[in-house]
Formats: C-alpha cells, structure tokens, sequence
C-alpha cells in the first residue's frame, strides 16, 4: 500500500493478517451511516481523485438522512 506511512507498517500488517477484521458484520443501520458518511467524503473530493485501480465511486446516495 502505497499510500500508507511506513511507520505505521507494523499495524497494518496486524490489520491485513487478521481475518476476522475484515468479515465483521454491522447493524443495518450502521451500514446505511458508513455509505452515507463514504459518499459525503467522496463528494469532497476532486474529479480526478473519484477514481482508483479502475474503480470509481458511486454518485449521490438519496434516500437517506444522518441524524
């Protein structure tokens, strides 16, 4: 990962060795916060930075409001 600072190297060696990390399973809810949180973060960014290894990110989510 390019785009991670060295000295935090060993921590995200333990993150991506841990499998259990990446199945956890959240509230409906929650997930319906984290795309909503996503998709406000990637509406801040520049055009150019709205894509990354030939993925890019989704437009607006509607429907959903953060209170």
């Amino acid at each position: 990962m390019s785009c991670v600072d060295n000295t935090n190297k060993e921590l995200v060696d333990k993150w991506m060795n841990e499998t259990g990390a990446h199945s956890l399973t959240f509230p409906h809810r929650t997930c319906l916060e984290l795309i909503l949180l996503l998709t406000l973060n990637n509406a801040e960014l520049p055009h150019s930075l709205r894509f990354m290894n030939s993925w890019k990110t989704q437009g607006n989510i509607t429907g959903y409001s953060y209170t």
